[in-house]
């Protein structure tokens, strides 16, 4: 943790890990790296890969590392062409990215407590490291991002959170085979996960009379330098009926879909936001003057 950010707190749908220094004032912190990574970084250096880790090199697929050089460059065993010497610049490792939805976790419980945010954490990544080595892919190097998030559900918008793990494969775990595990439909990540956490938390966060559960939402392999693009964490246009209300976005005004008017798109503010509030006797007018207009003219 940088000096002085011991006292700073983070922005809403920013991501977030586990705490690794002792600073209780500020749960949330930057990424951290868990287990033991394929890319060691010495300092001021390039990364090292591994032989055996797989590789991104042009169009090729299936291309390993042989070995490495020492002059920096790599050897690759590349299908088709046999070896080939390249420096590291000319060519990526992969890794694996798997997202999934935690419903009805708050953000903001995990959020006030560094205690419960660290053994949050600490749950996760061994809910994940046993589905790694269940598919024989033990020890591999794991980065886990956290995000502010909320789900639809009894009429209601309701607290989630999403999370982003980037998995490093070990030195002979190939990222399209860990892909192909972890993307089956038997795949049994998401009730693991659900399972660990209820088991392992005595205190879970969730919002009241939640009912946790996840959903696995995508597992893909990507070039380490090429990571997937920030996860959509609200809908563009949101459902609600008349006003809509949900603390866990950060937008004061939607253009959502609203129920009491056939999900026409409608402007709306959101009360849970006081800038939302705010708008809301501005808006509230306007919403009055579309209704009947609406119910002539509804195409």
């Amino acid at each position: 943790v940088p000096p002085g950010n011991c006292g700073s707190r983070v922005k809403p749908g920013v991501a977030h890990t586990r705490a690794q220094a002792r600073c209780t004032a500020a749960p949330m912190v930057e990424a951290e790296l868990v287990g033991a990574a394929v890319a060691v970084t010495p300092p001021g250096g390039d990364p090292i890969i591994p032989p055996g880790a797989e590789v991104k090199y042009e169009h090729f697929s299936g291309a390993t590392v042989s070995r490495r050089n020492d002059d920096g460059t790599y050897d690759l065993e590349v299908p088709g062409c046999g070896i080939v010497t390249l420096p590291l610049s000319a060519f990526e490792y992969l890794v694996v990215c798997v997202e999934f939805k935690l419903e009805d976790v708050r953000y903001r419980l995990l959020d006030a407590d560094g205690a419960r945010s660290a053994r949050f954490f600490d749950v996760l990544s061994a809910a994940v490291q046993a589905q790694l080595a269940a598919a024989g892919a033990g020890g591999c190097g794991m980065r886990l991002a956290l995000y502010r998030s909320s789900s639809r559900g009894h009429r209601q918008w309701r607290n989630a959170v999403v999370v982003r793990a980037t998995i490093t494969p070990t030195a002979g775990t190939s990222a399209t085979a860990l892909y192909t595990q972890l993307s089956a439909p038997a795949c049994p990540l998401g009730q693991q996960v659900t399972e660990m956490l209820l088991a392992q938390m005595p205190d879970p966060p969730l919002m009241p009379e939640g009912s946790l559960s996840t959903q696995i939402r995508f597992v893909s392999v990507v070039p380490h330098r090429t990571p997937p693009g920030p996860p959509e964490l609200f809908e563009p246009q949101p459902e609600f009926f008349c006003w809509y209300n949900n603390e866990d976005d950060p937008r004061s005004v939607v253009c959502g879909r609203d129920n009491f008017q056939c999900q026409n798109p409608t402007p709306a503010p959101n009360l849970a936001t006081e800038r939302g509030r705010c708008l809301f006797p501005i808006l509230f007018p306007l919403f009055m003057l579309l209704f009947p207009i609406r119910l002539i003219c509804p195409g």
